[in-house]
Formats: structure tokens, sequence, C-alpha cells
């Protein structure tokens, strides 16, 4: 990318048919993957946008939205999952594809306008996360959007040949309303 996306001119959109092949070679970059919670799994490209084909059904339980820049460049993904409209809870995954593009801002600015897209669109009240307990500069990330620690899964991920805990995270509402001022639409 010539030119580094501002935080404050990206957006989130549904996923689309012509995202599956970046997500394709986002997943396999190593980089992301041993960040994740989830397993990595090595896959061929037809395998894996068939599976990822599915993520294009309708679903009131989980949203995928592409992170994109002002020139509706892709710059990674985040996922409102476990949606539970009688608790009023979801779990939130993001990532940054491109290695170049982290640490620029560009992930807490996605994670905002998810919560903004959680509390305000959807009208929960919980959102939550798990985070692999050495991945500080998400918990980083995290903790700046107003999400706090509430405990340690102990060898709950299986990462690079060992065992890792995962830490749970989460923020209200509430905590939502007092550290974020609204932005105007989280989505188009």
């Amino acid at each position: 990318m010539p030119n580094d996306p501002n935080p404050a001119d990206i957006r989130l959109r549904g996923l689309t048919r012509e995202d599956l092949p970046a997500l394709f070679e986002w997943y396999q970059d190593r980089r992301v993957a041993d960040r994740l919670v989830g397993g990595y799994r090595l896959r061929g490209r037809d395998e894996a946008i068939s599976y990822m084909q599915k993520w294009l059904e309708p679903s009131s339980a989980t949203f995928r939205l592409i992170i994109v820049d002002a020139a509706d460049q892709r710059l990674g993904l985040t996922i409102l999952s476990g949606i539970d409209l009688a608790n009023r809870s979801a779990e939130l995954s993001i990532f940054i594809g491109p290695q170049a593009l982290r640490g620029k801002g560009l992930g807490k600015a996605a994670v905002r306008l998810l919560l903004d897209h959680a509390f305000l669109d959807i009208g929960l009240n919980r959102v939550e996360l798990r985070v692999l307990d050495d991945n500080v500069p998400a918990m980083r990330v995290y903790e700046a959007c107003g999400f706090v620690a509430e405990g340690r899964m102990r060898q709950a991920a299986f990462k690079q040949g060992r065992f890792a805990d995962v830490i749970l995270m989460s923020i209200l509402a509430e905590d939502h309303r007092r550290l974020q001022p609204a932005t105007a639409s989280a989505t188009t």
C-alpha cells in the first residue's frame, strides 16, 4: 500500500465473495495465525475458500465485517459471533491482515467501530473476547477500548507446539458509553 491508511478513515463493511481470496492469504500468514486463539490448519486455496463461502450465508448469530480504508482497500477482519439476544452478549474477534499495517491504530479504530455497532445498533450489553496471554499488543488495544481482564483459562490454546494460556476480557455497554464517544455509523 503506497500510504498507510488513517485510522479515522476506516470503516467496516459486510463480507463479500471477492474478499475470500484475501482472507485465505492472511490466514496462511503464520504471523496472523499464531496470534489468534483458534487453531492453525494448512488448507489448499480451493478447500479454504469453499469453507469460507459458508461465511457468506446470512446468520443472526455471527457478523463478519471487513475492515477497509477510504479507498475500500481490505485491511483486516472483525467478527462478532455467538450473538445471544436473550442475554444481549457476543464475542469479538479481529485481526489486521497486512503485516506492514499492524501497530498503526487500525485495530483499535476497528474495535471501536464494532463496539459501536454491538452496543448502539444491536443493543448488546456485553462483548467478550479471548486473547493469548503473550499477545501484549492486542491486550493493550483492548484495554484502550475499555475491555477489562476477567480471568485466565490455563493451557486453553495449542500454539506452535505448546499449550498457552488464554485471557478472557469483556466490556459492558455502560463502560462503552463512559469511555467512547459514539461514532456516526459503524457499518455500511
